[in-house]
């Protein structure tokens, strides 16, 4: 159904009345939010697996967020079994983060009732230009202005190096559509050419807008505004929710003068995510604002999974942390593992079984050597001889991801050092004068590889390393 702006703004003037002479105590003029304290798992990446990635939020009783969170103070579990975290960090550090906003153009976006009283202007008095748009005085500025100087603001607070905003545009149909990008240029451009009119199909937007990001490696968040009641969508409030859970998206909404807050409210907190009120467009600034900084303190966990059974297909995950008053922030959520996983799992635990019997061969075989050098002492205890430290290569750490250290007892050195892969392939090969030495293996496949030291005495000593991505 379209609704022309005058016909609007007939409805504007309807509604001043009602306030004028009908409301006892008017809304304040500030933003109010809903949420309680709460842990909030928003996303799981389980695709390094024995290594786990969590996106969470958390929050205070007030709705602020935690800020200063330490990996120390953090408790995991996996199926109810303790679990090593690994690092915890704000998602600003580092990982991209992608914004779809949602942006209500309909018809209403032109009048702000507040305002109208405020500045003393009668809707029903106001012209219209030969668009049939409403002239408005200089000094009244219709929500549709407020609102897209505030996206704008958003979009300039973009990192652009690492993160992107998409843009989905709705009346009574979704009329714009633009990817996440870091091309402010054309997020801006696009913005200049929306104008109000029409109807209100708040749930298809939504629907567009989840369905408007990348598959790449980022938290993923819609932003969404309305100042109305859906009346022109196809989908509902359960399509909009289930889709939302079903690929992790938070919705964060803004609910802008005359709207049903219960009904938004209950839609943010469905998906994960918070609902915003402001009563006049003005404030839309500070909400925008105050919603980057709210997504800005997310945190990236990172724990190892203390098992490689592929039986493990569903794994319940805990994580929570002490606040303040000394009560439990938690939240627990299911991961089931897909078949490449499971497979990736069962390689991993294959490559540890191996590991672990060359290094029972490499003991066996210690303890051969010293058994047959004793044997070989006892003709020859009459001579004296000097002691020898004894000679080994220690690595650390073992499983290794991107990096590894290699010590070398310096009354072997100097000495040659070679890495060899388990297809036979030499990967690695250097001259060793330190007792340490870093070696990068952030790009070597996973698997087990043998490291060989030859000293220039000609000594040889040899043992394993277990990389894991």
């Amino acid at each position: 159904m379209h609704f022309p702006a005058k016909y609007c703004l007939l409805g504007a003037a309807l509604l001043h009345c009602l306030i004028s002479f009908g409301q006892s105590e008017p809304i304040q003029g500030e933003l109010g939010h809903t949420g309680n304290g709460r842990l909030s798992i928003l996303q799981i990446h389980p695709d390094s697996i024995p290594r786990i990635s969590i996106l969470f939020r958390a929050e205070k009783a007030d709705g602020q967020p935690y800020f200063g969170l330490s990996k120390s103070a953090m408790t995991v579990e996996e199926n109810s079994k303790a679990c090593k975290v690994l690092s915890l960090k704000p998602l600003s550090e580092g990982m991209p983060i992608s914004v779809n906003m949602v942006l209500d153009h309909s018809g209403s976006m032109l009048t702000d009732v507040n305002e109208f009283i405020r500045l003393g202007i009668n809707p029903y008095l106001l012209p219209f230009d030969e668009r049939g748009q409403p002239v408005f005085p200089d000094a009244y500025t219709p929500p549709i202005k407020h609102a897209k100087q505030s996206v704008r603001r958003f979009i300039e607070n973009l990192d652009g190096a690492k993160d992107k905003i998409g843009l989905v545009g709705f009346t009574s149909t979704v009329d714009v559509r633009i990817e996440p990008t870091n091309n402010k240029t054309l997020l801006n451009k696009t913005l200049d050419n929306i104008n109000a009119d029409s109807a209100t199909a708040f749930y298809d937007a939504l629907m567009v807008a989840l369905q408007n990001f990348q598959p790449d490696y980022s938290l993923k968040v819609i932003v969404a505004l309305t100042d109305g009641m859906d009346n022109s969508s196809v989908f509902t409030y359960s399509d909009v929710v289930d889709l939302a859970k079903e690929k992790d998206i938070p919705i964060y909404v803004v609910g802008l003068g005359d709207v049903y807050t219960d009904s938004l409210n209950l839609l943010a907190q469905a998906t994960d995510g918070q609902f915003f009120y402001a009563k006049s467009a003005n404030l839309l600034d500070s909400t925008y604002q105050l919603i980057q900084n709210r997504i800005k303190a997310f945190y990236e966990l990172t724990y190892e999974s203390p098992s490689l059974l592929d039986s493990d297909s569903l794994r319940q995950i805990f994580i929570g942390f002490l606040a303040a008053d000394s009560s439990m922030l938690y939240d627990k959520q299911l991961l089931r593992l897909n078949p490449t996983l499971r497979k990736r799992i069962a390689e991993i635990a294959l490559e540890q079984e191996r590991l672990r019997q060359q290094n029972n061969l490499l003991t066996l075989a210690g303890f051969l050597s010293v058994s047959m050098l004793g044997a070989g002492l006892v003709f020859f205890a009459f001579k004296p001889r000097k002691k020898k430290s004894k000679s080994e290569i220690q690595v650390y750490p073992n499983p290794a991801d991107t990096q590894t250290t290699v010590q070398i007892n310096p009354e072997d050195l100097p000495g040659q050092l070679s890495i060899i892969s388990m297809q036979g392939n030499q990967i690695f090969e250097q001259s060793v004068a330190h007792p340490a030495i870093k070696i990068d293996t952030g790009s070597w496949p996973s698997g087990t590889y043998s490291l060989n030291f030859t000293a220039a005495n000609g000594a040889a000593f040899q043992t394993s390393l277990l990389i894991q991505h």
